[in-house]
């Protein structure tokens, strides 16, 4: 059975200089949370948007985000992912994954909100943190699409930057385990509208995944933001 944490909060003050290529966001106190098991720099926020900001974002995501199909490479074969994806990032950028190098596509509206959204509060977390350039969008059509243990360690991200998770539709189990540590797990299940940032030392020390859960009959579009090094260039 996974190891379900408890949790330890975290006060945050809201005085903090928002650059100004940032669009402005009403400034809400939000509990932020971590995972004591979890020995690297982690936080999540649960309710990071409204009830009626994750349903306005959902809608619009389904709608206008370009998921589509992509293979992975795995042991000499190619294979669907057990998921839709596309990427967002500036300039086009390139992000070598699974095998292929995927292009990108422009930011759209909705990615550009949420993206500067997170930002806001990242850089309340660590204030020199720089700017997301990217945005691996994910759409679990159903409770049996799903993600493999993995953790996110290609040479195409900056390792000191922070992974932004958003979770949008579908609630979902997350699971977490450190690396050669296969018999138990940290599980948090990631609510509607919520808010994990993986930190210094997640990806060396961590893996995660997300179990298929057949019940489940609803979807849930996942927003992951990284940083891109500057040579991540077609």
């Amino acid at each position: 059975m996974p190891y379900i944490p408890p949790i330890l909060s975290i006060n945050m003050s809201n005085q903090i200089t928002i650059p100004k290529k940032f669009r402005p966001f009403k400034s809400v106190e939000k509990e932020i949370k971590t995972f004591p098991e979890i020995e690297v720099e982690h936080y999540y926020i649960e309710n990071f948007f409204t009830k009626k900001e994750a349903d306005e974002y959902f809608k619009i995501l389904l709608q206008d985000h370009p998921f589509r199909q992509e293979q992975s490479y795995f042991m000499g074969n190619n294979y669907d992912q057990p998921r839709l994806t596309r990427i967002m990032s500036n300039e086009q950028s390139t992000y070598y994954y699974s095998g292929y190098n995927r292009d990108s596509v422009e930011w759209i509206p909705s990615v550009l909100n949420i993206r500067d959204k997170v930002m806001e509060t990242v850089i309340k977390l660590r204030p020199d943190h720089p700017l997301f350039t990217a945005s691996i969008g994910n759409l679990y059509r159903t409770g049996k699409d799903y993600i493999a243990w993995h953790s996110d360690t290609e040479t195409d991200l900056s390792s000191d930057a922070m992974i932004a998770s958003i979770s949008l539709g579908s609630e979902r189990d997350f699971d977490i385990r450190r690396k050669g540590e296969t018999s138990k797990c940290i599980r948090v299940n990631l609510k509607h509208g919520s808010l994990f940032l993986m930190g210094r030392g997640f990806q060396k020390k961590y893996e995660h995944h997300l179990p298929k859960r057949l019940k489940i009959i609803e979807p849930r579009i996942n927003l992951t933001l990284r940083v891109l090094k500057p040579n991540s260039k077609e």
